[in-house]
């Protein structure tokens, strides 16, 4: 149910005491080669201190073959070790602090199991007895693997996420700058020819392919704009700058921003402005994204030819905005 892995394996490495293992100790691999350990416990409160510690020291040494969990990391396959003595762990290490804190575990059989998922050794789990004075066998070994298979999973699982965390950070990263970096040079292309068009020096012939180079680069600032909510949403900056704006005057504005698909398709569209009070509390930007969408869905699935109606109309308090065209729709079942 967590994609927390590190908390999800804690309360796992607690759940196994009691009824199954006296200590628990999760480890989860690191490359280069070194364990990291991620859950330990004890069924002795005063002792949890004892597998915490043998952790942490594991994680600082380098790999050894000698080792269960080297051998099992590296094998993938589990190791059971039905009594386990002193001198075993001399075999494995000759520090002191390591083998004081071996001793005073008292470990009497252990097993370690790999944590895998999808052909992957992700992670080892040494399961001990002491305390209860039962020694394992191929039964508990079979419950171990088992357990350790689910732990895998959920283990995979929250790395799988976190990469695609990653992933989705660094496109919105890439999309926010090469956003900024398009809708900049936009800016200069627009005042020119604006300051262009208001020029009484401008010959006739040329306004309307001016016009035609306006409309052409708002629409292209306005999907850039777009590109850059869609990051700013995703990132839960999303912000609205409320004003008193003019409902009809937006509508206008955002039929001549659709001027050239009208015209390739032939369309004629009827902008009814039938409302008394159309000034509102809201966001420009939004307001013409919606105008916008609506008005390029209705051109889209009109037919040559056709006709898309706009009206507004007084509800009450309210502005009521209709965009009707006369496509295929949408049968009523």
């Amino acid at each position: 149910a967590s994609l927390d892995y590190q908390q999800t394996l804690q309360n796992l490495a607690e759940l196994v005491l009691h009824r199954f293992a006296d200590y628990c100790l999760i480890f989860e691999l690191l490359d280069p080669p070194a364990m990291r350990q991620v859950a330990s416990s004890h069924v002795d409160p005063r002792k949890a201190h004892l597998p915490k510690r043998l952790g942490e020291l594991y994680g600082v040494f380098p790999e050894n073959p000698k080792s269960s969990l080297w051998r099992v990391a590296r094998s993938g396959q589990s190791e059971l070790v039905p009594r386990a003595t002193y001198e075993m762990a001399q075999e494995v290490t000759q520090d002191e602090e390591m083998l004081t804190v071996y001793h005073r575990l008292n470990a009497g059989s252990f097993m370690v199991v790999p944590l895998a998922a999808r052909g992957q050794t992700l992670g080892v789990m040494l399961l001990a007895t002491a305390e209860s004075g039962r020694f394992f066998g191929t039964e508990d070994l079979a419950l171990g693997e088992e357990i350790a298979f689910r732990a895998g999973h959920a283990m995979d699982n929250a790395r799988l996420y976190r990469i695609a965390q990653a992933a989705g950070r660094a496109k919105d990263d890439f999309l926010a700058t090469i956003s900024h970096e398009l809708r900049t040079p936009l800016t200069p292309v627009l005042l020119t020819v604006s300051s262009l068009l208001q020029s009484p020096k401008l010959h006739d012939s040329l306004r309307d392919d001016l016009e035609m180079i306006e409309r052409n680069v708002e629409l292209e600032a306005k999907l850039i704009d777009d590109l850059l909510d869609l990051t700013r949403i995703a990132r839960g900056q999303i912000k609205a700058h409320f004003e008193v704006r003019d409902v009809h005057r937006l509508l206008v504005e955002t039929v001549s921003l659709c001027r050239d698909a009208i015209r390739e398709k032939g369309i004629r569209v009827d902008l009814a402005t039938g409302a008394t009070l159309h000034h509102v509390w809201g966001d420009a930007a939004r307001l013409q994204q919606i105008f916008w969408n609506l008005l390029q869905n209705a051109i889209k699935f009109s037919p040559p030819g056709s006709k898309v109606d706009i009206r507004t109309s007084d509800e009450g308090h309210r502005i009521r905005i209709d965009v009707a065209d006369h496509g295929a729709g949408i049968a009523p079942e």
